[in-house]
């Protein structure tokens, strides 16, 4: 995977449908336990006690993980409201 071409499309299920479209190179990286970063997005998304909880119960297992990051060559925003202020 390493070294791999990919595009990656990010949107919106509501009206007008904003888009992040981002093609670019894989870049994989190991690490033993876990990864930079990760426990700051779960106390993010999973509020700070839960997020907490959720990563000492991961610091309990033996495990290593891997950040899969991407180089982006082409970076692209379909921004109709910005781009077309009035007609939506």
């Amino acid at each position: 995977m390493d070294g791999a071409k990919v595009a990656i499309n990010i949107d919106d299920d509501a009206w007008p449908y904003p888009r992040l479209m981002i093609r670019g190179t894989v870049a994989v990286t190991d690490f033993p336990g876990i990864v930079p970063g990760y426990r700051e997005t779960a106390e993010r998304y999973l509020g700070d006690e839960q997020g907490k909880l959720f990563i000492s119960s991961m610091e309990s297992m033996e495990m290593a993980m891997k950040r899969i990051a991407v180089k982006p060559a082409v970076v692209g925003l379909f921004d109709f409201e910005t781009r077309f202020p009035g007609l939506i």
